[in-house]
């Protein structure tokens, strides 16, 4: 509740020098945003909307408002042009339902809900193109990180250039961003004053409930923070960088044209030196990161760091996979107080514990250590329903990863998982 539902105080105004070196909306483009949309551009906003997307709390989905248009079409559109005009909006159009929906057996994040006019409202305008998306057909999430796996692991080596290696933590930035930040930025950008307005009304009447049994609980008002729709824009950003006279690519990185990877943190790489760009990690000058630190105002950082997996230049070790460990451990002492079954901790060694490990299996290879730490935690769970009880079971362990039709659990055997895994990644090469 303190995240989003107080102001920000003592906010850094903005440098206006800086924002003006950049681009700003030109003249010529402002009257498109004040532009009133017909009817036509309204529907095809509507029609543009998946029928399967989730009702709002009012219940009625995208494909009740396409099936009851003929009769509902002269409504919906007065309303939406209405909007547009006065930059009024109704209280009710822009209330989120926050609800856990189990789309897997052990949901871990929450869906928000919207009502359709508001998602129609949305989605005017937007011009949906192939190179928008950020999914890209015939890859994977772990290529981001064994990209950048493969950049750092040079760090180590007598011969690299000064590097750069900036690290965001994107769920930070959307939801702490304060909206007077957003309405400064706007005006500085030279925005509309009728197109910020509609901007701020949809964000100031911003209020969520959390439903609860089925009921939707007091609404909360949030103070600050963003929905996460505005990626698109900010990759585009980071690409225009990459055409900017003044900056330099990271080593390895000129002939890709790569800048920047996202998965749940955004990596933007660049060369080690003291410009706009940079904040430092690898450079030949042991007082430049320091400088180029301080110049964009992040703390310096240091090798390894967490990107879904520890990123180091040197090899994985037994230390590294530390927290993997921790979070199993963790789990387990969680469950003490079920006293639950053997056949329920069977249940809960396959679909849990051996899932907490399952990602980084397919990413590298655990060191024999690793294995046997994870191996033993779990064996000591299923046997004694503890973390750390040493004393033997009733059925050996290569048994218990035994097939069922063999005899066995069918509980995973992790060294056997993590070499299929890893050699997976060969069918991508």
């Amino acid at each position: 509740m303190d995240l989003i539902g107080t102001d920000l105080m003592n906010r850094q105004r903005l440098n206006m020098q800086t924002i003006h070196n950049g681009p700003t909306l030109d003249t010529d483009s402002r009257p498109l945003l004040d532009h009133n949309f017909s009817a036509t551009e309204i529907k095809e906003a509507l029609w543009s909307i998946d029928d399967n997307k989730a009702p709002g709390l009012d219940g009625f989905n995208s494909k009740f408002y396409k099936a009851a248009w003929p009769i509902i079409s002269q409504d919906v559109i007065t309303i939406i042009q209405g909007f547009l005009a006065t930059g009024k909006l109704l209280k009710s159009w822009n209330n989120t339902a926050i609800i856990f929906i189990p789309k897997v057996s052990y949901p871990s994040k929450p869906v928000h809900i919207q009502t359709h006019l508001y998602k129609t409202k949305a989605s005017l305008g937007k011009d949906y193109q192939p190179h928008t998306t950020c999914f890209v057909a015939g890859r994977l999430i772990s290529h981001n990180i064994l990209l950048c796996q493969d950049i750092v692991k040079h760090y180590s080596r007598k011969g690299c250039y000064s590097s750069c290696l900036i690290k965001v933590d994107l769920r930070k930035v959307y939801d702490t961003k304060d909206w007077s930040f957003l309405h400064d930025m706007l005006i500085a950008l030279n925005f509309p004053l009728h197109f910020i307005r509609i901007i701020m009304v949809c964000i100031n009447s911003t209020h969520y409930s959390i439903m609860l049994n089925g009921s939707p609980s007091k609404t909360i008002k949030p103070k600050r923070g963003l929905r996460q729709g505005g990626m698109e824009y900010l990759f585009h950003t980071l690409m225009r960088t990459s055409s900017h006279e003044d900056f330099k690519f990271h080593p390895r990185c000129r002939k890709l044209r790569l800048n920047h990877l996202s998965f749940t943190d955004l990596m933007f790489f660049c060369k080690g030196t003291s410009n706009l760009f940079s904040c430092s990690v690898k450079v030949s000058n042991p007082s430049l990161p320091l400088q180029i630190a301080q110049e964009v105002l992040l703390p310096l950082g240091s090798l390894p760091f967490p990107y879904s997996i520890p990123l180091n230049f040197k090899r994985i070790s037994a230390a590294d996979c530390d927290v993997l460990v921790d979070n199993m451990t963790s789990r387990i002492r969680s469950w003490y107080a079920k006293n639950l079954s053997y056949a329920a901790r069977v249940q809960l060694v396959t679909s849990i514990l051996m899932s907490i490990s399952s990602y980084c299996c397919e990413l590298f290879i655990f060191p024999k250590t690793v294995i046997k730490k994870v191996n033993l935690i779990c064996r000591f769970y299923l046997s004694h329903a503890s973390d750390n009880n040493p004393s033997p079971g009733n059925i050996g362990w290569k048994h218990i990863c035994c097939l069922k039709k063999g005899g066995g659990l069918g509980v995973r055997n992790l060294e056997t998982w993590n070499l299929v895994a890893v050699g997976k990644l060969a069918w991508h090469v």
